[in-house]
């Protein structure tokens, strides 16, 4: 056998390994938490679609804001990140519309600009954890939605 082939054998080994520790690591997390993962996910959605029915795109945001602050002081933020990250997606996508609420958010496809402006969105408000930024992830996706179909 040439060294090539060894290598190229090696190689192709290592990559198999790797991909059956990927799969028993996904498995194992749903396993673990999958239940809980999607308990959040409907709690958040429900949540935010029964308060965005009453509330333009400014007052969903401002909820979620405080959403995440509460998490923070209560050093939950980790277990329900998600969770507020879908109550802002329910809420947005039933209220109605606040002026100029767009104008300033990057597009989803400009990784680097949305990165930088959600940054600059969660210290301004004073929050500089990580799920702050992951929460505003729902606003850039929302805009880009709404600057699409506009068109």
């Amino acid at each position: 056998m040439t060294r090539g082939m060894r290598a190229f054998l090696l190689l192709l080994g290592f990559g198999a390994l790797a991909l059956l520790v990927g799969v028993v690591t996904v498995w194992w997390w749903w396993a673990q938490y999958g239940t809980r993962f999607q308990d959040d996910v409907k709690n958040g959605m429900a949540a935010g679609m029964e308060f965005g029915k009453d509330a333009d795109q400014d007052a969903c945001l401002s909820e979620a804001f405080e959403r995440n602050r509460r998490r923070v002081a209560a050093h939950t933020e980790a277990e329900a990140g998600l969770e507020d990250n879908f109550f802002l997606s329910g809420c947005l996508s039933g209220a109605s519309p606040s002026k100029g609420f767009c104008d300033d958010v990057p597009s989803q496809w400009n990784a680097i600009a949305a990165t930088r402006w959600t940054e600059q969105r969660c210290a301004a408000e004073g929050l500089d954890n990580a799920n702050c930024a992951g929460v505003l992830t729902a606003v850039v996706q929302i805009c880009q939605q709404d600057a699409f179909s506009e068109k």
